[in-house]
């Protein structure tokens, strides 16, 4: 048998050549009379049947060199027993690679596209009876569907659909497509998986995918289609960002763009451009060098656009590089929240009282000039935030409604507004505490650890640790950053800055006294515990209430509902309202990414971890969620100047992280507009819209219509899967279509979907490595031709068409040896 029966066809076609040379060639005789040749008659009838011999050998040999060489190049093999026979129908699982590197160009069309051709090729030949299931291994807007196709016309459709998408191929993923469409068909039993694939894949382990190869049916075969490493070539953009996590309208924006480059060349004058709004703002041309990755920092673009106060306003950018083989990846898109006046509160132990004309700072002073710096009303109202400056008496609800972040620094004791802050963070709030000042450990762990059912972290020991200046004149003692506990995190690693220039920029800062945070597995324990336990006695509670509105709600329908019953009614809707705090205004429009978890992984979230250490291995930062919100905990004071400093990070460059810190924590409480293309994502609609009608449009997308969900009590959404290409989508909602018309829509949200940047690195691992790292070669197999067909049976003989290369060369030294033979014989005589 043969991979390629056509060359062997050829073969013998052009093995007919030596013979009809030899035929057209053969000598004929003219006879003549000569008396003297009747001596010589004996001799030259021997010379003659030498010559005949000798013909006859050439000939041979030639011919089988020509019929060998044809049939090298058909790839013979020889097939062993299968299990069924080849004519027998079977199942055949064709898995498309359909990410983004599939769509890398070469001549013909792109990788994708030679991929449909060889799974046509495989299509058209199946036995009779066969089912095919056409399966995306990366999805598609639309979704997969695991049935299989009964004809090969349905799965010839199929597989014409299946487009490229902005995702990575992931092994795991892939095979559990596999293994879903074989149990969705139980008939033929047969059964054989194919992927087709450029090998752009990560993850091949044994240790990972063992058990997931053993419930293949007969393995995997790997269709090998990755593009000459010398052929290949492709710049893009690897990242796209705004250099502070919010941007204000008082101050420009700097846009970062990463650019990466893969190939056998330079390329020069490459034009990287900035769009903003739609609208190209800048252009930089640099020289890309191989295996480059190189950032760009454009200059500073100063947003004019009418934001607001304490709403954001969300604006689009791109960078963008010319399109090259591989276009897919040649931009990334953003979506800039642009924000002003975001309400603030920032309480200490001074609060309005706060006089700096008599030395009287409270302990929030820096931290509110660093957002929020002087100047006149003009300027204020085009500040990041608007700073509202109070004591810790003075909070209240109507004070928290509107807050995007709390500080609370340097106050003795929280007192009553503990509870009230709980509840904040709850709902979705972000909440610093900070020590210095007039703070009491001892009194905030009294007032706000509470078992872990508080607003504080983790709880303090009673004394603190360390000692002024003032206190200690004649020696100082101080402790500093450790180092190696914060470099890592988000919070304190900064872009294009080295780990040296970090460590020297935190080692700036000197410390004299702190809090001391009580960090062991036990209280990271009852922190989880009591979380837990709250979520089940509120879960029941919650439930019986529900229970008892529901039976109230039918007597109002039946209209039964007695006065009493009414105010019953009121009654058990504002100890809900107690329960479950609703009155964070902002939060409504968010959705709550834990709802969809338990209640024991709800509680684990809660559990707290150390953000960074000083060197005398107590805690400087301690982090824990709460609900939807989270409390960061500062264990020193964030005022640096007076006598009363307890530190000198606010004096020195270090305190940016500060300023790192709160935009980042304000930045959560914004509505996301940045997606993966590997990831849904979840819009809220309010629920007087969910009949309206919603539309998405954007790259390859234009008004697939999308519907609302419910996504819990009251709560609906729109669940965004359309987003699988990069580029800037937007989502409309428009007016039923039975209501009255009016003018325009009634909201459009922009978003913006990026890829993974791994994915365009452009490699693929060889067959022999696929088999190493899978570990395996039974569950794995890897061949470059599909003539081999659907059938699970142990191929022998692979290597013929290496014997029959060693046969030809055999049968030219035979030729050479033969026409050299009468000289060689000769030269003996």
């Amino acid at each position: 048998m043969f991979l390629a029966p056509w060359f062997a066809v050829a073969g013998l076609v052009a093995a007919a050549g030596p013979v009809l040379i030899h035929l057209l060639n053969r000598r004929r005789f003219k006879v003549v009379e000569w008396a003297a040749m009747d001596f010589l008659r004996e001799a030259l009838f021997r010379s003659r049947r030498m010559l005949q011999i000798r013909d006859f050998v050439l000939l041979a040999l030639r011919t089988a060199c020509i019929l060998l060489f044809g049939a090298a190049l058909a790839q013979p093999f020889l097939s062993a027993t299968a299990d069924a026979g080849s004519n027998q129908p079977v199942h055949a699982i064709l898995l498309i690679d359909n990410s983004l590197s599939m769509s890398y160009q070469r001549l013909g069309g792109t990788v994708l596209d030679e991929a449909k051709r060889q799974a046509q090729s495989m299509i058209e030949n199946l036995p009779r009876g066969s089912r095919i299931s056409v399966l995306p291994a990366c999805g598609q807007p639309s979704g997969v569907t695991f049935d299989a196709h009964y004809t090969k016309q349905d799965a010839l459709e199929a597989l014409d659909a299946i487009t490229w998408v902005d995702r990575q191929a992931k092994p795991r993923e892939t095979l559990d497509l596999a293994i879903a469409a074989a149990g969705r068909t139980a008939s033929p039993a047969r059964k054989q998986v194919v992927l087709f694939t450029d090998q752009q894949v990560d993850g091949w382990s044994a240790a990972q995918l063992s058990d997931q190869l053993d419930q293949v049916p007969g393995g995997v075969k790997l269709v090998d289609l990755r593009s000459d490493p010398a052929d290949i070539e492709n710049s893009f953009v690897a990242d796209f960002r705004v250099r502070d996590a919010v941007v204000d309208l008082h101050t420009p924006a700097t846009f970062v763009a990463v650019v990466s480059h893969q190939g056998p060349t330079e390329r020069r004058d490459v034009p990287v451009s900035l769009m903003v709004e739609g609208q190209v703002v800048q252009t930089i041309s640099v020289d890309l060098q191989p295996g480059q990755r190189r950032e760009i920092e454009f200059e500073p673009y100063p947003f004019d656009v009418s934001a607001e106060p304490g709403r954001p306003y969300f604006a689009t950018a791109e960078a963008v590089l010319p399109p090259d083989r591989l276009p897919g990846d040649d931009r990334r898109a953003l979506v800039v929240p642009v924000v002003a006046a975001l309400p603030v509160v920032f309480v200490d132990q001074f609060g309005r009282d706060e006089d700096p004309r008599r030395g009287r700072y409270g302990e929030t002073y820096h931290l509110r000039r660093l957002l929020a710096p002087i100047g006149n009303q003009t300027t204020r109202d085009k500040q990041l935030v608007r700073a509202e400056h109070r004591t810790i008496d003075e909070l209240d609800q109507a004070l928290l409604e509107d807050a995007r972040l709390v500080v609370v620094a340097g106050v003795p004791f929280p007192g009553a507004a503990a509870q009230l802050l709980r509840q904040y963070v709850e709902q979705g709030g972000s909440l610093v505490i900070a020590a210095g000042g007039l703070f009491d450990p001892a009194a905030w762990t009294q007032d706000a650890w509470l078992q872990g059912k508080g607003i504080l972290p983790v709880p303090l020991d009673a004394v603190l640790v360390g000692r002024l200046p003032e206190e200690s004149p004649n020696r100082v003692e101080y402790f500093q950053f450790d180092f190696n506990s914060l470099k890592d995190h988000e919070y304190f690693a900064l872009e294009g800055v080295s780990a040296e220039q970090l460590r020297d920029l935190y080692g700036s800062a000197y410390f004299f006294k702190t809090a001391a945070a009580q960090f062991t597995d036990e209280i990271k324990e009852q922190a989880v515990n009591s979380v837990l336990e709250e979520l089940r006695g509120r879960e029941s509670a919650v439930a019986e209430i529900e229970q008892a509105l529901s039976q109230l709600a039918r007597s109002d329908a039946a209209g039964n509902l007695s006065a009493a019953d009414r105010r019953r009614q009121q009654e058990l809707e504002q100890q809900r309202a107690r329960i479950i705090p609703n009155w964070l205004r902002w939060a409504e429009g968010m959705i709550d990414a834990t709802a969809s978890l338990s209640i024991e992984q709800r509680a684990e979230l809660s559990r707290p971890t150390v953000v960074a250490r000083f060197t005398n291995g107590l805690p400087f930062m301690v982090e824990r969620r709460i609900g939807r919100g989270k409390v960061l905990l500062i264990a020193s004071g964030v005022f640096s100047g007076g006598d009363s400093a307890w530190n000198t990070l606010s004096l020195s460059n270090a305190v940016l992280v500060y300023d790192r810190i709160l935009r980042g924590m304000m930045q959560q409480t914004l509505p996301p507009r940045n997606l993966s293309t590997e990831q849904a994502m979840l819009l809220p609609v309010p629920a007087a819209q969910r009949n309206a009608r919603f539309s998405i449009s954007g790259p390859n997308t234009q008004d697939v219509p999308l519907s609302a969900e419910v996504l819990g009590a009251g709560q609906y959404g729109l669940r965004i899967r359309e987003c699988v290409w990069r580029g800037l989508y937007r989502v409309t909602a428009h007016r039923p279509a039975d209501a009255p018309s009016g003018d325009g829509p009634l909201w459009e949200v922009v978003l913006a979907a990026n890829g993974p940047s791994d994915e365009s690195l452009l490699s693929g691992d060889s067959a022999a490595s696929l088999r190493e790292k899978a570990g395996r070669t039974a569950g794995l197999e890897t061949e470059k031709a599909l003539a081999l067909g659907l059938q699970r049976a142990q191929i022998g003989g692979a290597h013929l068409w290496k014997w029959a290369i060693v046969a030809v060369l055999v049968c030219l030294l035979a030729e050479l040896f033969v026409l050299a033979w009468p000289a060689l014989r000769g030269r003996g005589a």
